[in-house]
């Protein structure tokens, strides 16, 4: 993965959100899409948690262009690294951003709504632009 896969990865998905959402308009309409529950917890859950891997890749690859031969093997790591070295503009709000990752991942039941996923966006978006990633 390089910086421009994750700028066209964050743009692919901040354009599908609006679609994705629309799932659900559609499905009330009675058209063939599927309607429950699924449209407002397991997909934008789904979108959250995969957002959140292009925030690791993107740090992983700064710290591999700016800190060559460092390991930092973990995004929690990584966001300390970032921080420690005096790189980023939020690192709180990159930690809170992990740790819901981590509870949609791994607690059953756990579920990310769309305005949390556009509150994601906007905090990826900061950061990114101030890593100059985007």
């Amino acid at each position: 993965m390089t910086l421009d896969d994750v700028r066209r990865g964050f743009k692919k998905t901040t354009d599908a959100v609006p679609t994705l959402r629309a799932f659900k308009r559609a499905a009330m309409a009675g058209t063939v899409l599927p309607t429950g529950d699924a449209l407002d917890t397991q997909l934008p859950t789904f979108v959250y948690i995969a957002t959140v891997s292009l925030l690791d890749d993107a740090l992983e690859l700064i710290i591999d262009a700016k800190y060559p031969g460092a390991a930092v093997g973990k995004l929690a790591q990584r966001i300390n690294f970032l921080e420690a070295k005096g790189e980023l503009k939020d690192a709180s709000r990159l930690h809170k951003i992990r740790k819901v990752r981590n509870e949609y991942a791994h607690e059953y039941g756990r579920y990310a709504s769309w305005s949390e996923v556009e509150s994601l966006f906007t905090a990826m978006d900061d950061e990114l632009r101030h890593l100059g990633v985007l």
